[in-house]
Formats: C-alpha cells, sequence, structure tokens
C-alpha cells in the first residue's frame, strides 16, 4: 500500500509563491479531491505530489509497504494524466497506447485494443493522434491512466474538453478503476470530477 505525507510543503516560482504551507496524508485504498480556483496551486500540489517537481519548502514522504520510496521510485507506481500532457501527434492512436503500456502493465490484464475500446476508440485505431478531437484526445490520456495497473491515480481536471457524453463516460470509468487505489483529483470545484466519498482539500 501506498502513503504519501506532505509536510509543510510549499513551492514558489521565481518570487512568487504557488503553494504555500501545505499538509497532508494520502492513503491507499482513498479517494482526495483538491480544489481552488484557476491559479491556486492544484496542479503545482499534485505535480509535486507525483515527484514530478520538488517543493522550495517543506518535506513529501512517500512510502510502499511501509517501505521509503525516492521520488525515481515512483514512475511505476503512479498513472498521471493532465489535459497539458503532450501525445506524439505523429503516432496512430494504436502505437501510442502501445508505447505508454510498454513502461506500466495495463490492469486486468485487459489488452491495449481493449482499453481503446473502452476510451470509445475502436474506430480511430489507425488514426494518428493529431487527427484526434481534443475530446477524443482527453479520452484517450484518461484511459491510459485509468487503466494503468498502479495503486496510485492522479488526475488533473479530468473532464476538460469532455461534453455531456464524454463525463458520463469518465464517472463510469472512475467508479470501475479507481477501486483499491490512492486516486486524487485536482478539480474546479466539479463535483462530476471526483467520486462523492472523496476526502476534500481546499486551496
Amino acid at each position: 500500500m501506498v502513503q504519501i505525507s506532505l509536510e509543510h510543503i510549499s513551492k514558489r516560482f521565481l518570487e512568487s509563491w504557488a503553494v504555500k504551507g501545505f499538509s497532508a496524508e494520502f492513503k491507499q485504498p482513498g479517494s482526495y479531491v483538491i480544489t481552488g480556483s484557476n491559479g491556486s496551486g492544484k496542479s503545482t500540489l499534485l505535480l509535486m505530489l507525483c515527484g514530478f517537481i520538488r517543493p522550495s519548502l517543506g518535506q513529501i514522504r512517500w512510502t510502499h509497504n511501509q517501505q521509503m520510496l525516492l521520488p525515481e521510485d515512483l514512475v511505476k507506481l503512479m498513472a498521471y494524466c493532465t489535459p497539458q500532457l503532450t501525445l506524439d501527434e505523429s503516432l496512430t492512436v494504436l502505437e501510442q497506447a502501445v508505447f505508454y503500456f510498454r513502461f506500466k502493465p495495463c490492469v486486468n490484464e485487459l489488452k491495449v485494443q481493449q482499453v481503446l475500446e473502452l476510451a470509445q476508440l475502436q474506430s480511430h485505431f489507425s488514426k494518428s493522434v493529431g487527427q484526434l478531437s481534443s475530446g477524443m484526445k482527453q479520452r484517450l490520456k484518461l484511459a491510459l491512466a485509468l487503466c494503468s495497473d498502479t495503486p496510485v491515480l492522479c488526475l488533473d481536471e479530468p473532464l476538460s474538453h469532455l461534453d455531456q457524453q464524454g463525463k458520463e463516460w469518465y464517472s463510469n470509468m472512475l467508479t470501475r478503476f479507481s477501486k483499491n487505489r490512492l486516486v486524487v483529483v485536482a478539480s474546479n470545484h466539479n463535483p462530476d470530477e471526483y467520486l462523492k466519498e472523496s476526502v476534500k482539500f481546499e486551496l
């Protein structure tokens, strides 16, 4: 089981503090949401929690089955999705998914093609990623993260670019693939983005 402890962490970019003095504990299994307005530091906090950037002040401790982890150990334990995540638009949809799952196994031994079917992209396997609409790209990114066999799932404003049908798809997928995981969602006060039982932190 994974546990992440944040102790008075702060992050400064030049002269501006994106996050200041934040403390929390995140434990698997569990569902958490970090809410705040635009510019409140949600995305920055999520990046620190995942080990992608270091805090300017404070300490983050990651443990897996009570063993301490280094940030470089986190890659295989975490799946991360953000609207800013860049896909390789020169690859086909199938090639992009195959490449992604070279680094993380699929949950429940799903095949790559099954993941894409879950993303409702079964008729787009041979299209280049660059040909997809913004909503299709978001579904692809979310499906890759949700269907990764990782104990930790971090999602930054997951409903970005999704229409109403896409939002319903996401809700069903989140319910299905969040079981027994540590799920952390950064949300701009949108209750459709996170599970109802989520522990809430406001920035």
